[in-house]
């Protein structure tokens, strides 16, 4: 089989989206764990509180003041959890299209909540959204997954 000048075969393409999605899933695992150990549920309140003063989109400043901050200690779970969730089944590639919208969803909050804090904060989560269509787009390779055990299965 001849190889292309213009790129690298299909199975190479495929363990390297591979190792994107598994990356990405770190990332969150990575997050999920500094959150827990550290005093996130303590300071999460004053972060939304702090993310609408310095919103510079108002309907996203109205959103955060009147319903995010009065529901902190819930918003503070789903956090945690989804953070534990997209990483844990990022990193297996199970249900990997399903987990990367949803946590493609959660980095545009994130983007939104956090304009006006930072360009770090801004490039970070378009960078997050970037990843995660492209793990959506192509299952994440579906190399080394337990989607792929799944079909091959069948």
């Amino acid at each position: 089989m001849r190889r292309s000048l213009l790129g690298p075969e299909l199975e190479t393409m495929r363990r390297w989206l591979a190792f994107l999605r598994m990356g990405v899933g770190a990332l969150y695992l990575y997050a999920f764990a500094g959150n827990v150990t550290g005093d996130f549920r303590a300071l999460f309140p004053a972060r939304l509180q702090a993310f609408a003063s310095n919103s510079s989109l108002g309907p996203v400043r109205w959103l955060l003041e009147n319903i995010a901050v009065s529901h902190a200690e819930f918003l503070g779970w789903m956090v945690l959890a989804t953070e534990l969730l997209a990483g844990l089944l990022l990193v297996l590639g199970l249900a990997t299209r399903m987990i990367a919208l949803l946590a493609a969803a959660m980095q545009v909050v994130y983007l939104l909540a956090m304009l006006g804090t930072g360009m770090v904060s801004t490039i970070t989560n378009l960078l997050f959204i970037c990843a995660l269509l492209v793990i959506f787009g192509t299952s994440g390779g579906w190399k080394w997954s337990l989607d792929e055990m799944i079909v091959n299965r069948r």
